[in-house]
């Protein structure tokens, strides 16, 4: 029984895979935006992630381009293993993982794996 217990988490391949540096980057007509979460573990009991996102964008208007303004966040999550997501517990984010894409949804917004 302890034997199934240790390794049904140690083959979870999203909690394997989600510690670690995502990030995403856009331009469109209104700004580029660049985003960075970065996840570590805090409790292996608990199942308790710190997650921070940095983001720098550049806001356009009629051609004309702003400086870059950045912003910084800390959320905690908690992994469920039965769902197999993290959820953010201030503002209810959902946030999954597709480990075969080295990606990270926050919602429906992307983010690719870089370590």
């Amino acid at each position: 029984m302890l034997m199934l217990g240790c390794s049904s988490s140690e083959e979870d391949p999203i909690r394997s895979f989600m510690p670690g540096t995502y990030v995403r980057f856009s331009d469109h007509e209104m700004r580029k935006e660049l985003d960075t979460i970065t996840i570590d573990l805090i409790s292996e009991t608990g199942n308790n992630y710190s997650l921070t996102r940095s983001s720098s964008f550049q806001k356009k208007l009629d051609e004309k381009v702003f400086p870059w303004e950045h912003a910084k966040e800390e959320w905690t999550a908690y992994y469920d293993p039965h769902e197999r997501v993290l959820h953010e517990t201030r503002k209810g984010k959902m946030i999954s993982f597709i480990p075969e894409q080295n990606m990270l949804l926050v919602g429906t917004t992307k983010y690719k794996k870089i370590k």
